[in-house]
């Protein structure tokens, strides 16, 4: 008997589980650049200052201009386990700030109610890899090169009822935008909904790759503002209320070819600027949904008999 006793009390022992309980922020997180975590009471782990995950949820009323967590150090990978960062939404808050930072990998973390989720300010080679994004701006991108943003989810904007924001929300912006001579960006794979602009590129933002990602049920898809040479192909476009594309103001030289583009109303460009709607003969150009002609000639000057 005792020792059915003692076994039973072991299997008990070794079946209790800790009962996570959200952690608070009170004050911005800093990884520093020596590898150290500030607050040390805050859930973050580290292997030898290379990895960096969080053992618990991180919620609390951010507020303006603030971060939650400013990384200070590169080289390293933030991986949120499947853990959320939540704020309220304050006006220019973020949740994880990557300013300045390189070889920076940002990976498995929920994100919402901030006004920028993911902010990379001069920043370049980062990976921001399989997120859930909730926020005004889900990654936003200035001044930032040959960074990747990969696989992921962007949906759903949630905000804080207040005076400041009202009005702007009016304008609510890019899922992932990049701004002011962000160039040499790659953007592939992520699925982004429920925005004002779905992918938004300004001012003299260049070269970037756009590829694989389905931008639908937004009001443009797509926005490009004095911005030249970047590529859009294997886009899944689609069922967007205002355009599925929206080109103006010095939009130049852009390509967009492999796209599937089905939108009530497809495209606006300004007139007197020239961009690319294929990719030549035999690659080809985009799906359009609302075209009803019939495909009668083939070859590289389109003056054979027979379909291609």
């Amino acid at each position: 008997m005792l020792t059915v006793l003692l076994a039973s009390m072991l299997t008990l022992a070794f079946n209790i589980h800790p009962v996570r309980s959200d952690w608070t922020w009170t004050e911005t997180i800093y990884i520093r650049a020596d590898g150290s975590v500030e607050p040390d009471t805050a859930p973050i782990s580290t292997v030898v200052n290379i990895t960096y995950t969080l053992t618990d949820n991180i919620v609390g009323d951010v507020p303006e201009d603030d971060s939650a967590i400013i990384v200070e150090k590169d080289n390293i990978v933030v991986d949120g386990a499947g853990y959320t960062l939540q704020g309220l939404t304050a006006l220019f808050s973020k949740g994880i700030d990557l300013s300045g930072r390189e070889n920076v990998t940002n990976r498995n973390m929920e994100i919402k109610a901030f006004w920028h989720d993911i902010h990379l300010y001069e920043s370049s080679n980062n990976t921001i890899y399989r997120n859930n994004l909730t926020g005004n701006i889900g990654i936003y991108l200035e001044s930032c090169s040959y960074n990747v943003v990969s696989e992921n989810n962007i949906s759903n904007i949630e905000f804080r009822e207040s005076s400041y924001n009202t009005i702007l929300l009016n304008n609510v912006w890019g899922r992932i935008q990049l701004n002011l001579d962000s160039t040499y960006n790659t953007i592939f794979g992520n699925t982004i909904i429920n925005s004002t602009w779905g992918i938004d590129i300004n001012l003299g933002s260049n070269n970037n790759l756009v590829s694989g990602n389905s931008i639908r049920n937004n009001k443009y898809g797509v926005h490009i503002f004095e911005s030249f040479n970047n590529t859009f192909c294997g886009n899944n476009i689609t069922n967007n209320s205002g355009r599925g594309i929206f080109l103006w103001g010095g939009a130049l030289y852009n390509s967009f070819y492999h796209n599937f583009v089905n939108n009530t109303k497809q495209v606006y460009v300004d007139a007197g600027y020239t961009n690319f709607w294929h990719n030549g003969y035999p690659s080809g150009g985009n799906y359009w949904s609302d075209y009803n002609g019939t495909d009668f000639f083939s070859g590289p000057y389109q003056n054979e008999t027979g379909s291609d």
